[in-house]
């Protein structure tokens, strides 16, 4: 850790988890490796939410002082969890990851966490995202869609403003943790963003910090997520205009057209 600057941004990073004995031990490795240029590494709190495996375990097993696991006995879901996090959190800022995601580098954390140390008005990064290699048929037309969406979107600042996932990894400045709390059955990526605009603190997509995900392999996968997505849209007609709701689910027609139009000639295959 960097102790020289007493003043230098402290972090958290919280890892909502149920079921992760796969990627729990590969994201805590890979956070531990990260370099800390612009930052102090304070903790890294892992919640086990009432995971069935090795998922307590393998946190367990590191040594490190500033990894933290806190055990859910019974399920209580991502938006409790974070919200446990938020709460326990006393540092600048918070890192909010998904368990089955990886950086995709050594530099992920300090690229995303730069706009909150430039200004200190931003409340919430969004990072980027790009899917790992596919192990099924499914998944690689699926990883092609992805690639050609995100390569599209990014390059569109209206569209990039209102990219949210958790896949990409994101960081809420402590004006924003100490305040956002999710509610039940929500999509959290979300709310969180359509949150932060709608008390007028302002966010930003950083292009440069990746986390490598998994796109669903199987068509049950693909049904349950899509069917998430869906679900989640309509419970945030709750809270929000519906306007900035459409900026996030409904890209404009121009670029869907173009999207598809790029995904025909560079997977012609997959496209049939």
């Amino acid at each position: 850790m960097n102790m020289k600057n007493p003043t230098i941004l402290k972090v958290s990073i919280g890892i909502p988890a149920y079921n992760e004995e796969a990627n729990i031990g590969h994201l805590l490795n890979a956070l531990l490796q990260q370099k800390e240029e612009n930052f102090t590494l304070k903790e890294i709190i892992v919640v086990s939410d009432g995971s069935t495996d090795k998922t307590a375990e393998i946190a367990r097993s590191f040594t490190d002082p500033c990894i933290c696991l806190i055990v859910n006995k019974s399920r209580k879901g991502q938006a409790s969890t974070q919200n446990m996090i938020f709460t326990i959190a006393k540092s600048n800022a918070v890192v909010l990851l998904e368990a089955d995601t990886i950086p995709r580098d050594i530099n992920y954390l300090a690229r995303l966490i730069e706009p909150i140390i430039a200004d200190d008005k931003i409340g919430l990064v969004q990072g980027n995202l790009t899917p790992l290699p596919a192990r099924t048929s499914l998944g690689s037309v699926l990883k092609a869609q992805t690639d050609i969406y995100h390569s599209v979107s990014i390059k569109n600042q209206e569209v990039s403003t209102w990219v949210t996932s958790g896949r990409g990894g994101r960081v809420f400045a402590r004006h924003v943790y100490k305040k956002l709390r999710w509610p039940n059955a929500v999509p959290e990526d979300s709310y969180a963003l359509l949150w932060c605009r709608s008390h007028g603190i302002p966010t930003i997509f950083q292009k440069s910090a990746v986390c490598n995900f998994c796109c669903p392999e199987t068509f049950s996968d693909l049904l349950k997520a899509r069917a998430k997505i869906m679900n989640g849209r309509k419970s945030l007609e709750k809270y929000f205009e519906m306007n900035n709701i459409e900026k996030i689910y409904n890209r404009p027609r121009h670029l869907r057209m173009r999207m598809f139009a790029e995904f025909i000639l560079q997977y012609p295959f997959y496209a049939i």
